[in-house]
């Protein structure tokens, strides 16, 4: 049998503690100690793989928020394609490309376990926020001066809004990738915000 790596896990055996690796013939019962020091007892090396299962069914939740916010920006287009045309909608193409870029390199963290590509994620994300806000507070600036429009000023707003949380779990996506591969935490580790 060939030795098993496990990053997320510190395996100990009989008191001794193996570097992430197994590499015991025949396999003999185990304790593993996880990412929020814990330990589990595994009398089978393919228990090991149901934590792989744990991460992705994490990681599918917040794929469903993804669709959620979907749905809510597919419903606000339709309330906009029902008004007249507002030019103000090409404020919206920054944020819709930094959204797609975070998302794409989210899914690209998970599948590859690209853990410095995660890293950089919370940034970009900080970056979106700071894009939607712009976009909001312009968006209201315009329905101050042209109250005609606010039914669609209120959609353009909630639109960037819905991008904006495509991002955050996006990032969340990352975040948990990078647990999932390196048993540490960055979801607390970033420098704090400045406004």
């Amino acid at each position: 049998m060939d030795p098993v790596s496990f990053s997320r896990f510190r395996i100990s055996h009989d008191g001794r503690e193996y570097p992430g690796k197994l590499s015991q013939k025949p396999f003999r019962p185990i304790a593993l100690e996880t990412a929020d020091k814990t330990w589990i007892k595994v009398d089978r090396e393919e228990d090991i793989f149901i934590y792989d299962r744990m991460e992705t069914a994490k990681i599918s939740t917040n794929l469903e928020r993804i669709a959620d916010q979907s749905v809510t920006i597919a419903r606000r287009a339709k309330h906009l394609n029902n008004r007249p045309a507002v030019r103000e909608v090409a404020l919206l193409e920054p944020v819709h490309r930094l959204a797609v870029a975070i998302f794409r390199d989210s899914i690209r963290t998970f599948a590859d376990s690209d853990c410095e590509l995660a890293r950089t994620l919370k940034l970009k994300d900080r970056e979106l926020d700071a894009i939607t806000r712009e976009v909001s507070e312009k968006l209201v600036a315009r329905a101050t001066v042209d109250s005609g429009l606010v039914p669609s000023y209120v959609d353009l707003i909630l639109v960037a809004r819905a991008l904006e949380r495509i991002g955050d779990h996006a990032t969340n996506i990352a975040e948990d990738s990078f647990w999932r591969d390196q048993a540490a935490d960055i979801r607390h580790t970033y420098p704090k915000k400045e406004f």
